[in-house]
């Protein structure tokens, strides 16, 4: 991800977290540093630096925050093995995680499989994650 260019003596405009963004934060660290830490709280703790929608997923940048510091201090690691589906099931997503210098950068979110003419909503109210046990092997 890039970061937002903004014209000199203007202020960069933050971003809040979308439910499921936090979810899957929340989610990511329960795996990644076996913490609970809730979505209500990553929301007002985590500030989005940048956010990009497409048709199939959003990719979204954080900026530095303690919570996002996981206890192994990887230089870049990535993980995939999170996944969820939106709505009743139908329209099925990956996960990934990005680890920089020891935090958690960014997430992306993209559809797969059947899901695939689905366009990604900006919100998200009906979803749920899991361990995609395929990525696992």
């Amino acid at each position: 991800m890039g970061l937002l260019l903004v014209e000199p003596n203007k202020t960069r405009v933050k971003c809040r977290l979308t439910a499921l963004e936090a979810a899957a934060l929340s989610f990511a660290l329960g795996v990644i540093n076996d913490l609970d830490v809730s979505p209500e709280q990553l929301t007002d703790e985590v500030t989005v630096g940048d956010r990009t929608i497409s048709k199939v997923g959003s990719a979204v940048a954080f900026d530095r925050s303690e919570i996002l510091k996981t206890k192994i201090p990887y230089v870049r690691k990535v993980y995939d093995h999170i996944a969820g589906s939106l709505h009743d099931g139908s329209v099925e997503f990956g996960v990934l995680v990005f680890v920089n210098d020891g935090y958690i950068s960014d997430l992306e979110l993209f559809v797969y499989g059947h899901g695939f003419g689905f366009d990604w909503p900006e919100q998200q109210s009906e979803f749920k994650l899991f361990i995609n046990k395929a990525e696992l092997s």
